[in-house]
């Protein structure tokens, strides 16, 4: 069909209209749910408005898990990552969402904010409490214990909200959790000054897992500023001789790293490895 209109001064306009069969025809193919995925930005910084909400809505409304995911890792390359709106919906979803790979991308993009609303909800994650229905797992622990350690580290947490992530970091380092979880836990309580924090750390120098007991003796370094080379005995004494535990805090940070103990190594292999402490050789 078409129409024409005479403009003043110009050539004839011509309006060409599609048959109206082929508009049910594209209607129809694009009623078909999961044929293709949703098309994203190739350049981040292109992203409108528009687009950032079409994104939104594909994280919540997308029925394929890996597409709601996608939807919201291309949202977080935008400028639009950090609006309210997007993080109040990623909270949402980190909550409620069935998959765990779309909670753990939505908490990171969540945590990416350093916003302080962030900090509850990635509390009561980290505690294993989802939205009634979904059942939290190792991976969004981990998620969320990473995004509050920015928070923990530059103080911007409360005395309570300290108290209950230092008490989640001791129980996650406990046994029967995921390697990464547990280390991430040590590296929590290494920001906590509180005899609690330093207790959980000791019981955790000589793990038979050394990429745990690394971190739990680097965290009781930086909170106390001494090291004891992965002995318990070392440290229960150390602790019992000095009232104020916190006192050179901080004192050897970015100078020493803890010397890994001879059960970790062959014999012979031990001895002859370079210490990494003042006034033990250099590493």
């Amino acid at each position: 069909m078409r129409r024409s209109r005479r403009r003043v001064g110009g050539p004839e306009t011509r309006l060409v209209f599609l048959p109206v069969g082929w508009v049910f025809v594209a209607a129809a193919m694009s009623a078909v749910v999961g044929c293709h995925p949703p098309r994203y930005q190739k350049n981040a910084w292109l992203v409108t408005e528009g687009d950032a909400a079409r994104y939104l809505s594909d994280a919540i409304d997308q029925p394929s898990p890996d597409h709601r995911r996608d939807a919201i890792q291309q949202l977080a390359k935008t400028r639009f990552a950090q609006h309210d709106v997007t993080v109040d919906a990623c909270l949402l979803i980190a909550r409620r969402d069935p998959s765990e790979s779309v909670r753990c991308a939505a908490i990171q993009l969540a945590a990416g904010s350093q916003r302080d609303v962030v900090v509850p909800v990635l509390l009561d994650i980290a505690d294993g409490n989802g939205a009634p229905g979904v059942t939290t797992c190792g991976r969004d622990g981990l998620a969320s214990l990473n995004g509050l350690l920015p928070h923990v580290r530059e103080g911007r947490l409360s005395s309570e909200q300290a108290g209950r992530l230092m008490q989640i970091a001791i129980r996650r380092l406990g046994q029967g959790e995921s390697r990464d979880v547990r280390i991430a836990s040590a590296m929590i309580l290494g920001e906590i000054p509180r005899r609690e924090s330093v207790a959980a750390l000791v019981g955790s120098v000589r793990d038979a897992d050394y990429g745990i007991a690394y971190q739990a003796e680097r965290s009781l370094m930086h909170l106390t500023g001494v090291t004891h080379d992965h002995d318990p005995q070392a440290w229960q004494d150390w602790l019992r001789s000095n009232p104020d535990w916190f006192a050179e805090r901080g004192a050897l940070d970015g100078q020493l790293e803890p010397v890994e103990p001879a059960h970790w190594w062959p014999a012979g292999r031990a001895s002859a490895r370079p210490q990494t402490l003042a006034g033990r050789g250099a590493p």
